[in-house]
């Protein structure tokens, strides 16, 4: 379970993690597989997702007022092969696919996934830009409404936010995204 649409009332507040229906027709079923159709996600529920990915479980998010505070509740772990199968898919987007822009990406080697989800009834007359994706243990969502493309519009967003993040700090030297996601799965 990658936290899509599990409650999330450890924040204290209102937060939409997702919803993925059950689905009825294989049509749907297919859209429901790439994210669009009945699909529902916010950018805190790609981050947990993305989060999930990278640390091999869920771990609730927990908005954090004191540094004693109990460890948010975590999830069992994921099927390994699956995790690493993710992961490496992750990797070669930035490596070589639409995300290659946070290659060169300040601090440990970045993984992720572009897309864009289409809006409109009954047709979609559009679409949003996403990117989401980790650095180590930082999970990370941009979504651009009425983006061109997720390479296009979110990457760039996420390469700006990632180079504050990491100010004065260099690429890693090797870029091997699946070197620094093992220390996660830890």
């Amino acid at each position: 379970d990658l936290g899509i649409g599990v409650p999330v009332p450890s924040l204290g507040l209102g937060a939409f993690s997702g919803s993925v229906p059950p689905t009825r027709t294989t049509a749907v079923h297919a859209a429901s597989l790439i994210g669009q159709g009945e699909v529902v996600v916010s950018p805190l529920s790609m981050a947990l997702a993305s989060a999930t990915v990278a640390g091999g479980r869920y771990h609730a998010p927990t908005l954090v007022l004191d540094a004693g505070a109990p460890a948010p509740v975590t999830g069992p772990p994921l099927d390994p092969a699956r995790v690493a199968t993710l992961r490496s898919l992750m990797c070669e987007t930035v490596r070589s696919g639409t995300a290659r822009a946070l290659r060169t990406a300040p601090g440990a080697a970045v993984a992720g996934k572009t897309g864009t989800a289409q809006y409109g009834e009954p047709e979609p007359v559009g679409a949003h830009a996403w990117f989401t994706g980790y650095q180590r243990d930082l999970a990370i969502a941009v979504v651009v409404e009425r983006g061109v493309s997720g390479a296009g519009s979110a990457v760039p967003v996420a390469r700006s936010d990632l180079a504050r993040l990491n100010a004065g700090d260099r690429p890693a030297p090797a870029r091997s995204c699946g070197a620094a996601t093992a220390a996660l799965s830890g």
